[in-house]
């Protein structure tokens, strides 16, 4: 559900603060995903990382990075797959922090979409 209360009392979705909402979603649900990956839970840890998308999808009037949508799906996917180790876990937790600190430039930096190796 978007945000829509502003101090000029219309109701109006406020796209900095509805993205800045949904980033922290993003990465509330990479932290999810890593405490259920952790403990072998795969399926649930997918459904995390899938609910973001969902938010991220169903918010149309606010701009969400694409790159964050395709990762969250890709690395979904690979969560099912039972694609999990090490490496895995730090870049969710890497993923995570970039989302919580609003530190775009870095998500990109070390983002796996349209990388060929992964």
């Amino acid at each position: 559900m978007p945000l829509v209360a502003n101090l000029d009392g219309e109701d109006r979705i406020e796209p900095t603060v509805e993205q800045t909402f949904l980033l922290f979603r993003s990465a509330k649900a990479r932290e999810e995903a890593i405490r259920l990956a952790d403990v072998g839970h795969f399926e649930g840890a997918a459904a995390s990382l899938r609910q973001a998308l969902v938010s991220m999808s169903a918010c149309e009037s606010v701009p969400v990075s694409a790159d964050e949508m395709q990762d969250l799906h890709a690395e979904a996917v690979r969560l099912e797959a039972r694609e999990y180790e090490a490496v895995d876990r730090k870049y969710h937790g890497a993923r995570a922090m970039a989302s919580r600190d609003l530190k775009a430039d870095y998500a990109k930096r070390v983002s796996r979409v349209g990388r060929k190796s992964d």
